[in-house]
């Protein structure tokens, strides 16, 4: 399942991703089942410049990182590995965090997550460039963008 996604020029003034700015869309956080469990969230990150971005961290406004993981299937098994940073992005194409896939990883005892309510994130990439991002929390089980994202129809 790929996570990156190159687009042709057609594909990009189809979808308005044409303009040379590096944008972040459709981000998500799940809260747990359980208040002391592990959230994950979810967003798009597109790279409509000339050049790789690197994203170097991602940190809640107290300054604490958010960890990057992405599922694996081994011997028909699913599980979690961290990715490290810095996380490069090619130009002209896009990062899809999504369920079974990339993903980010909230611990339980950083946050509290209120379903419908926004979380402050900042992205930071490398260079010194930052972007402040407001994540909707999403009740548990609720479906993110980013898991139809790049299917057709969708």
């Amino acid at each position: 399942m790929p996570t990156i996604c190159m687009w042709s020029s057609s594909d990009a003034s189809e979808r308005k991703l044409h303009d040379e700015e590096l944008r972040v869309e459709h981000a998500e956080i799940v809260a747990p089942v359980h208040r002391s469990g592990r959230a994950a969230g979810y967003l798009i990150i597109w790279n409509g410049t000339d050049q790789s971005k690197s994203l170097s961290s991602i940190r809640l406004p107290s300054g604490n990182s958010i960890a990057l993981h992405e599922t694996v299937v081994v011997g028909g098994i699913a599980r979690m590995r961290p990715v490290d940073f810095p996380y490069t992005i090619p130009p002209r194409s896009e990062l899809v965090m999504r369920r079974g896939s990339y993903h980010m990883m909230f611990p339980a005892a950083d946050v509290t997550l209120v379903p419908h309510e926004q979380m402050k994130l900042r992205l930071e990439f490398s260079g010194g460039q930052s972007m402040e991002v407001k994540a909707i929390v999403r009740p548990f089980g609720t479906p993110v963008a980013g898991d139809h994202h790049g299917e057709s129809g969708s």
